[in-house]
């Protein structure tokens, strides 16, 4: 190998930067819904506020099992409502309507993520979140399911 080569080579160091780790505080929230007519429906939500060094977002992984649904649609409205909040201040929401989903399978999953905010300033991060549903032919309207948020975060 030529002088040139043995130099140049040595020029060249790749060093990896480090990365910022993520963290994370979660709430789990589960629920079973009496379908009067079809199965019933069990529901969990996790809400998460995640976190980076440069910034927070809050997440909500909905996950269902219908059981033997035998192709019923138990749900006329499911949304899911998901706000990333400072001190019980919301900073962030983000909407699911994931009706549609719940009713087109017996099992699944989905999640909705509020908008990044930049933490300024550090402490008080919460995730926390509201379902809205309306069970199809039950006769009874709409109702809310207030969820747990997740712990604070810095």
């Amino acid at each position: 190998m030529s002088a040139f080569l043995m130099a140049s080579s040595a020029l060249f160091t790749v060093v990896a930067a480090p990365t910022a780790e993520a963290a994370s505080q979660c709430q789990k929230n589960t629920r079973r819904f009496d379908i009067p007519w079809a199965s019933d429906v069990s529901v969990t939500i996790q809400l998460c506020v995640n976190g980076t060094a440069s910034s927070r977002r809050a997440v909500a992984t909905v996950t269902w099992d219908r059981g033997d649904a035998n192709g019923a649609s138990p749900f006329e409205k499911f949304d899911v409502f998901v706000r990333l909040e400072r001190n019980d201040v919301s900073k962030s929401t983000r909407h699911g309507d994931i009706d549609f989903k719940i009713n087109g399978s017996d099992w699944g999953a989905t999640a909705i993520a509020s908008g990044a905010v930049v933490p300024q300033p550090r402490g008080g991060w919460t995730a926390d979140g509201v379902v809205y549903y309306n069970i199809n032919n039950d006769g009874e309207g709409q109702k809310t399911w207030s969820l747990t948020g997740s712990p604070k975060m810095n």
